[in-house]
C-alpha cells in the first residue's frame, strides 16, 4: 500500500502499459510506492495508479526524474483512455 503523504505536483513525461516516468521537485528511493493521481478534468472522478519507483536521476535545479513500475498493467482500453 502507498504511503500516507502529502500532495507532489508532478509532470507526467511517459506512461505505458506497465510504467509512467513523472519529473517532480522531490526524490523519492527505488522502492517507495507512490499513489499518483489526477482528475481528467476540473470536476471529473478522481483516478490512481499505484506505482513503485525503479530509478530516480537528478536533473538538477530540483528537479529529479522519477521511473515508476505499475503495481497492475494497464489495457490497451485503459492506456488508451488516458492518452
Amino acid at each position: 500500500m502507498a504511503e500516507n503523504d502529502e500532495s507532489v505536483p508532478a509532470l507526467l513525461v511517459d506512461l505505458c502499459s506497465g510504467g509512467l516516468r513523472l519529473v517532480i521537485r522531490r526524490c523519492y528511493e527505488p522502492g517507495r510506492t507512490l499513489a499518483v493521481s489526477w482528475r481528467d478534468t476540473l470536476h471529473g472522478p478522481k483516478r490512481t495508479l499505484l506505482a513503485h519507483v525503479v530509478h530516480v536521476n537528478n536533473q538538477g535545479g530540483g528537479n529529479w526524474v522519477v521511473g515508476c513500475a505499475l503495481n497492475e498493467a494497464l489495457t490497451e482500453a485503459e492506456l488508451t483512455a488516458l492518452l
